[in-house]
């Protein structure tokens, strides 16, 4: 039995021999858990190296963000219609000339004081709107010249078509330039004129000869030689009023501001006479220089006798209230004697246009 007991204890070493591996098997799980998790941390390792270089998906929707905020030129927007909205008043009520503009009494035309005359002008309807007869031309500015201050059309004028509308006025007793200005005026009381702006007006501009005047030309005639008109003398009178003697220059010249003529012979290296120059305003004047005298005479153009006996002064000659073909008579720093009529002013450019006459001094200079 002792035997047995021992035989079967035997068989029981083993199993305690076998101990010492079940420990290792358990060692092994916690090592496979380890290798997986180094494996996961490499796999993450390579992905995340992987995805260096592109582009995240958040700072693609975050640049988006500013760029919608710079499309705030919809704000812009709303400004482009207030200016188209603007010329639309101006496209329905616009004046153009017709053909011709003054119909009668044409710029510059001499009456004699008191005289009443009427004026025509002959408009074209450039705008969109129709003229109703609620239309009228309204005096705006300068002498009135008329008894009313208002016209209303005879008629309505559809665009494209042209009007005459008449205007009775009066030349005023005293001697001088007027000039009234006058603008159509729609049925809500807006006025508007002539030109791109619509600002420039309608305007009539007459000469009434001053009564102290006409004795200067009255001199012409000489009131001493008619008694001797049968004598020989007769013809000295008239040589002396004839000294006009031929002129020394006579042209037409355009000059921009800032230029200086030299009126004894309309040479650039000479001494100049006369200077056109514009204030810092724009306003226009002639400036007679190094002893040279200018003075207004009139529409008519002078004599030499007359020049000599007009008044003039050194003083700067502003053409703002000058009319168009007016004469004007100098003294140059040689003593002759002339005139310039004013031509045109372009107001834009400032181009002046003047044609100058001056005569040789009679009794020095041989023609």
């Amino acid at each position: 039995m002792k035997m047995g007991r021992a035989a079967m204890a035997k068989p029981r070493e083993p199993r305690e021999r076998s101990r010492p591996f079940a420990p290792v098997a358990r060692s092994i799980a916690p090592t496979t858990r380890r290798t997986r998790a180094l494996f996961l941390l490499l796999g993450l390792t390579v992905l995340l190296a992987s995805c260096q270089g592109r582009a995240w998906p958040w700072p693609a929707t975050a640049t988006p963000i500013p760029t919608p905020t710079q499309p705030p030129p919809s704000p812009t927007r709303p400004v482009t219609p207030t200016p188209a909205g603007t010329p639309t008043p101006v496209a329905c009520d616009r004046v153009g000339p017709g053909l011709p503009l003054d119909v009668t009494v044409p710029d510059d035309t001499v009456l004699d004081p008191g005289t009443p005359f009427t004026k025509v002008w002959r408009v074209r309807n450039l705008g969109t709107c129709t003229w109703t007869r609620e239309y009228a031309l309204v005096w705006v500015s300068g002498p009135r010249l008329a008894q009313v201050t208002r016209v209303p059309l005879a008629y309505e004028v559809p665009p494209q078509a042209t009007v005459d509308i008449e205007v009775p006025m009066r030349a005023p007793r005293e001697g001088g330039i007027y000039q009234s200005n006058w603008m159509l005026s729609n049925d809500q009381g807006h006025t508007f004129g002539l030109g791109s702006a619509g600002d420039q007006p309608l305007w009539v501009r007459i000469w009434v000869p001053d009564p102290t005047m006409p004795p200067v030309a009255a001199e012409t005639p000489a009131a001493t030689p008619r008694p001797t008109r049968t004598e020989p003398p007769t013809a000295a009178p008239t040589a002396t009023v004839t000294p006009t003697a031929p002129p020394l220059v006579h042209e037409s010249r355009a000059i921009l501001p800032a230029a200086e003529v030299d009126l004894d012979a309309l040479a650039p290296d000479g001494t100049p006479d006369l200077a056109y120059r514009r204030n810092d305003d724009g306003a226009a004047f002639l400036e007679p220089l190094n002893g040279a005298q200018l003075g207004v005479f009139g529409p008519t153009a002078p004599d030499q006798a007359a020049c000599r006996q007009a008044p003039r002064t050194q003083a700067p000659l502003p053409l703002s209230g000058l009319p168009p073909g007016m004469y004007l008579c100098f003294t140059t720093d040689a003593g002759r004697v002339g005139w310039v009529r004013f031509v045109s002013l372009d107001p834009d450019t400032g181009e002046l246009t003047l044609e100058v006459l001056t005569w040789r001094a009679a009794d020095k200079e041989a023609p």
